[in-house]
């Protein structure tokens, strides 16, 4: 036998070997389809990744600038909720209650929407309207239409009302910006159907 073939031999056993002893050592050899996740994987993944959040107004700098967030109820709205509130126009500008709306979270939008809400949730820097969104609020559910994500709850059911409860009512003698001009005769009690923005931001 020549030294090359005893080579050969002798590694031939080496392996089968190390191969035997495996599964007494508790491994096991593995394919490349055990190594590649599966659907059934893929799945399980997603089942157990928790479900994001959406804060829309995670992006707006409340110290920087004149803001003031606005919500104004349809007459209806403020009569279902039987004096939950103290007026259908109320105002916040505390900076400290400002940044709570901030990081105030949603549940992952649904894709449905909410038609018939009409109450609005403004926000006004240095007297423009950079955000407005649909409101809904009532004793058992509240939450936003948007254009951005259609349809939001807080993750948490009720933070959003109480939040609002912390905006103070508008004194019928401070006029509201010009920029929400439209809303004026429900804050003034003249009430009539306020056409849609023609232009909603998210």
């Amino acid at each position: 036998m020549d030294a090359r073939t005893y080579q050969r031999k002798g590694l031939a056993g080496l392996t089968a070997l190390l191969l035997a002893t495996l599964p007494s050592a508790g491994c096991r050899r593995s394919s490349t389809a055990e190594e590649e996740p599966g659907p059934d994987d893929t799945a399980r993944a997603s089942a157990s990744a928790p479900p994001y959040t959406v804060a829309p107004f995670r992006g707006f700098h409340f110290d920087q600038g004149d803001w003031a967030a606005y919500v104004v109820l349809e007459p209806a709205d403020v009569s279902d909720l039987k004096g939950a509130l103290p007026r259908g126009c109320l105002v916040l500008k505390d900076r400290a209650v400002l940044e709570e709306l901030k990081h105030l979270a949603f549940k992952p939008p649904s894709g449905a929407d909410m038609a018939t809400v009409q109450s609005a949730l403004l926000f006004v820097l240095d007297g423009q309207v950079v955000y407005e969104s649909n409101l809904l609020l009532t004793p058992h559910r509240d939450g936003l239409q948007t254009l951005g994500f259609g349809w939001i709850e807080p993750e948490k059911p009720g933070t959003l009302m109480g939040l609002v409860k912390r905006f103070e009512p508008l004194p019928e003698s401070e006029p509201l910006p010009l920029a929400m001009a439209t809303f004026t005769p429900w804050c003034t009690g003249k009430h009539r159907p306020r056409p849609q923005p023609e232009t909603l931001r998210p």
